[in-house]
């Protein structure tokens, strides 16, 4: 039987169109989900065992979302509709239509269940973003991963209905499809997987560049970076942030070793006292040299990592209280304080990170 894709998310519309299916000839429903997880291959295998079973009245399988579905799936899928028995209908369910195969599409009805076509508004918004992007010179802006996620899917609307012009689209959209499900699903770094993607399409263009087969017209290359510009936008910031907090990882770190050192210094000392501060700016001695001559606390004395400088230091109380120093870069970190270490962090860093005697 003809296979049908129902497009919308109204559960009362979805609801009221298998209820009228039901009272044609009263079939048995068989009702799946992806349970917030994509389709895969092996669940188009164990439907494919029971479909394959002789029956005597119409059965109805109903997969709710298939757009959350793996290209694996999907080509099972395709298979499946193929060899599938006359008295056997699939309904499979989307808000989202041009995340099937068009071959999928080609062999269903498809019944938009809202009164005005979503994918349309999707394609509509698409073409205003591209066209922002060139005409006006400005990135797309994404508030959170819900927004990244509208553009991406618009993306992949746009591509479909210009993939009559360029096989090349294929590949891209199978790649943008598979990161739209990472991101929803949240199994996996979804920053990394739009690296992945933007490293996937920058390797597609540079491949289609080298054939004299085919090659992009001036629309398909602006297409084309047009998707790598909103991904790049979505990278870098992201990026830096994990290199700020990478860094002020190790000035942490660097800064409990220099604590232990100096109280072993401490420990040694008669009367026990802390050492004077650096001879410049109180800074802790000189980057990558000794603490210590006879009896050496420190082989290298660890630096600010973005810049080779060390950090700040000041004793206190005769030497024997000290405040040691190290100016933080995320400025969100829990365990940064206000003030830049008495004026010797770089411009636009007001974050520090204070140690003091135990």
């Amino acid at each position: 039987m003809l296979p049908i894709i129902l497009v919308g998310n109204n559960e009362k519309n979805i609801l009221s169109f298998l209820e009228a299916e039901r009272k044609k000839d009263d079939p048995a429903v068989i009702y799946l989900s992806s349970q917030n997880r994509q389709y895969s291959i092996d669940d188009i295998r164990e439907i494919k065992k029971e479909v394959l079973i002789s029956q005597t009245k119409r059965k109805i399988y109903f997969l709710k979302d298939f757009h959350r579905s793996s290209l694996e799936a999907q080509n099972a899928m395709l298979k499946l509709l193929e060899e599938a028995p006359e008295k056997i209908q699939f309904i499979l369910t989307t808000n989202f239509l041009y995340s099937f195969l068009p071959t999928i599409i080609s062999r269903a009805k498809v019944i938009y269940l809202n009164k005005n076509d979503p994918d349309e508004d999707k394609l509509n918004q698409a073409e205003k973003n591209f066209k922002r992007f060139f005409i006006e010179k400005k990135f797309v802006n994404f508030d959170n991963k819900e927004s990244a996620l509208n553009f991406i899917n618009a993306s992949i609307h746009f591509l479909k209905r210009e993939l009559k012009k360029n096989p090349l689209y294929s590949s891209i959209l199978n790649e943008l499809i598979n990161v739209k499900y990472l991101l929803e699903n949240n199994n996996l770094n979804w920053q990394l997987s739009i690296d992945h993607l933007l490293i996937f399409i920058k390797k597609r263009f540079t491949i289609n560049l080298s054939m004299k087969k085919s090659a992009f017209t001036l629309v398909e290359l602006l297409v084309v970076v047009a998707i790598v510009g909103m991904l790049s936008a979505l990278i870098v910031p992201n990026f830096m942030g994990a290199r700020e907090r990478a860094r002020d990882a190790q000035r942490k770190s660097d800064l409990k070793q220099i604590q232990k050192a100096l109280e072993m210094y401490k420990q040694d000392q008669n009367p026990p006292a802390y050492p004077t501060a650096g001879p410049t700016n109180n800074r802790f001695g000189s980057c990558n040299s000794q603490f210590g001559s006879t009896t050496i606390y420190m082989n290298k004395i660890p630096c600010d990592p973005l810049a080779p400088t060390p950090y700040y230091y000041q004793p206190n109380n005769s030497n024997l209280t000290y405040t040691l120093c190290a100016c933080i870069e995320n400025k969100a970190d829990p365990d940064a304080t206000g003030g830049d270490c008495s004026g010797t962090c770089p411009v636009g860093i007001n974050k520090n990170y204070i140690v003091n005697q135990p």
